[in-house]
């Protein structure tokens, strides 16, 4: 086990550059990452003492992959959302694999075909560590993920079956909420080189 963490640390390490975050990509480690962590979540690793610790470096090295827009969707193919949200809930006694999960999510959550899948793997998580609001660094990055899945429509009403309106102000928004959402399967275009707006399914 000890060599698995040791891996993934360098792999860290590695993926700190948009180079060596290619060359992660290109070797499909995002996809590993998951696989290693599952074993932990749910396999063969979940017994053993170091388990957490393999969570936390998978964790981590999820977040800085997931900081490179190609990494994103890396992530997000490999099922890594998936995986950090079940990590919040098996981890919630591991402060250092919380802080890695929610970081990991932050970073996914900008991506646009990312956010619905944050809201609906982590959500209630994420709103569970925002009612406990005691923790100085886990709070802001729960909030910061689930403000960021919000501003798709689908996350945004999924949010709303968590959170009453008042406690979105509070804890989410932290004043005033935010104008709904545009339908992302949607845009605008304009055909012909004319100025009519036409709307249509995106592809």
């Amino acid at each position: 086990v000890g060599a698995y963490i040791a891996g993934v640390e360098a792999l860290q390490g590695v993926s700190t550059t948009d180079t060596g975050i290619t060359a992660c990509l290109a070797h499909g480690v995002p996809a590993a990452l998951v696989a290693l962590a599952q074993r932990a979540l749910t396999g063969d690793l979940r017994l053993e003492g170091t388990a957490m610790a393999v969570l936390e470096a998978c964790a981590a090295a999820t977040e800085q992959v997931a900081h490179h827009a190609d990494g994103k969707k890396a992530v997000r193919e490999a099922g890594g959302i998936t995986m950090l949200g079940a990590m919040l809930g098996q981890c919630a006694f591991h402060r250092p694999s919380l802080l890695k999960a929610t970081a990991a999510l932050m970073a996914c959550a900008v991506e646009k075909e990312s956010k619905c899948d944050v809201m609906r793997e982590a959500g209630a998580r994420l709103v569970a560590l925002l009612r406990e609001g005691s923790d100085p660094q886990l709070v802001p990055n729960a909030r910061a993920a689930l403000a960021a899945s919000a501003e798709h429509l689908e996350a945004r009403r999924a949010l709303g079956d968590l959170l009453g309106e008042d406690d979105q102000r509070a804890l989410v928004f932290r004043g005033p909420l935010p104008p709904t959402p545009p339908d992302f399967r949607y845009k605008v275009v304009l055909p012909y080189g004319t100025m009519e707006n036409a709307v249509g399914p995106r592809k």
